[in-house]
C-alpha cells in the first residue's frame, strides 16, 4: 500500500528561532515575549485515514540584561514520543530551555539547546517547506550542556559545544562522558552559505558538509553525512549504533 501525507502548518505566531536581544539600551526591554504555533498532520494509507497533531509548540522568551537572553519552551504532540503520562493521549515535553551571553560577536548559551551540527536540524520547523524534516534527518537535535559561538554577520560563523551526549529531558549522564559538537559556515557570496560539522560520541564520530542557497524565490540546501562507529561508516543514512539511533545529514 502507499503511504500518502499531506502535512499542514498553520503558525499562530512564527518563531524561527530565538531571536538575538537588542545591543542597545534605548530598545532595550525585560518584557517576556509568549510564542507558539500549530502544525497539524493528514495521513492516509490504504482506506484509512488519520488526522496528527504533529506539534504544538508554547514558548515564552525575552532578555534578563542587554546582554543576557532566556527561551522556555514545551511541545505537545499526538505522535512521535511516549504520551506524560502514559494514559494521555498527548505527549508532553521541554525542548528548549536556556540562557545565553553575548558580547560583541561572542556568544554563549546554557542549558538544553539544539547542538551545532546538521543544518537542516538547526533551521525552525516554522520556516521549512514541510513539517516533516528530510528523511536522513531525525529530528532537530537537542542536548543539554554548554555552547560557545562567535559570528561575523553575513561572513562566517563559529560555534562549539560539550553536552551530556544523552539527549534532551535526561537528568543524568550515567556514563560520565561527554559529547562534542563543532561547525564553521562562511558566505562566500550574498545567499549562498557553505560549510562543515562535527560530532564526536565516545563510541562514533560523524562529519557534516553542509551549504543553502537563497534566492528571491527558491531555497537549495543538498545532504550529506558520514559517519563513523564500531564497524561503520555510512554515509546519508541513519546509523544504528549501540542501540542509539542517530540521523545523518
Amino acid at each position: 500500500m502507499r503511504l500518502r501525507s499531506v502535512p499542514l502548518l498553520l503558525a499562530l505566531a512564527a518563531a524561527p528561532g530565538a531571536t538575538a536581544p537588542a545591543q542597545t539600551p534605548a530598545s532595550f526591554s525585560t518584557t517576556p515575549r509568549l510564542t507558539g504555533y500549530l502544525q497539524p498532520r493528514f495521513q492516509a494509507l490504504g482506506d484509512t485515514a488519520s488526522f496528527f497533531l504533529r506539534r504544538a509548540r508554547f514558548a515564552v522568551e525575552g532578555s534578563i540584561t542587554p546582554w543576557a537572553s532566556y527561551r522556555a519552551q514545551v511541545e505537545m504532540r499526538t505522535s512521535g514520543a511516549a504520551a506524560t503520562p502514559a494514559t494521555s493521549p498527548l505527549t508532553l515535553s521541554a525542548t528548549d530551555l536556556w540562557i545565553k551571553l553575548t558580547h560583541g560577536a561572542w556568544g554563549g548559551t546554557v542549558g538544553q539547546f539544539r547542538v551545532p551540527f546538521s543544518l537542516e536540524a538547526l533551521l525552525s520547523s516554522t520556516s521549512l517547506e514541510t513539517t516533516e524534516r528530510s528523511r536522513i534527518v531525525n529530528a532537530a537535535k537537542r542536548d543539554i550542556g554548554v555552547q560557545a559561538e562567535w559570528r561575523l554577520p553575513d561572513r562566517v560563523v563559529l560555534q562549539g559545544a560539550v553536552v551530556n551526549g544523552e539527549g534532551p529531558n535526561r537528568a543524568s549522564n550515567p556514563d560520565n562522558r561527554m559529547a562534542y559538537f563543532a561547525r564553521a559556515l562562511v558566505t562566500p557570496v550574498k545567499g549562498l552559505d557553505v560549510g562543515g560539522a562535527f560530532e564526536g560520541y565516545s563510541d562514533s564520530a560523524a562529519v557534516n558538509a553542509q551549504g543553502i542557497y537563497r534566492a528571491a524565490r527558491w531555497t537549495a540546501r543538498p545532504l550529506h553525512g558520514i559517519s563513523a562507529g564500531p564497524a561503520v561508516l555510512r554515509a546519508g543514512r541513519r546509523v544504528q549504533d549501540d542501540g542509539r539511533l542517530r540521523a545523518i545529514s
